[in-house]
C-alpha cells in the first residue's frame, strides 16, 4: 500500500491510498486495513474493507464494532 497527500491550491488537500494485489487478496480474505490519518497530517482513521454486497459490508462493520448509534452510513448503490 502507498499513502500520500498532495495540496491543490483550488480544491484543498487530496489524500490518496494505493492498494497492491496483496492488499486486495487480504481484503477478500476478510482482513481490514486501518490507516492512521496522523501519518498524513490529519486526525482520525480510515477503514478499508471488502464485501460482495452493501449488506455484507454493513454486517462486517457492525461485527467489528465500527457502527454505533451516532454512525452515519451512506451506501453508494
Amino acid at each position: 500500500m502507498i499513502k500520500g497527500v498532495a495540496e491543490n491550491e483550488l480544491e484543498g488537500p487530496l489524500v490518496f491510498l494505493g492498494l497492491s494485489a496483496e492488499n486486495l487478496r487480504l481484503l477478500q480474505e476478510g482482513r481490514l486495513i486501518l490507516v492512521q490519518m496522523s501519518e498524513l497530517g490529519f486526525e482520525g482513521r480510515i477503514v478499508i474493507f471488502y464485501g460482495e454486497t452493501e449488506e455484507q459490508m454493513l454486517h462486517e462493520l457492525k461485527t467489528q464494532g465500527f457502527i454505533s448509534a451516532s454512525t452515519k452510513v451512506k451506501p453508494d448503490a
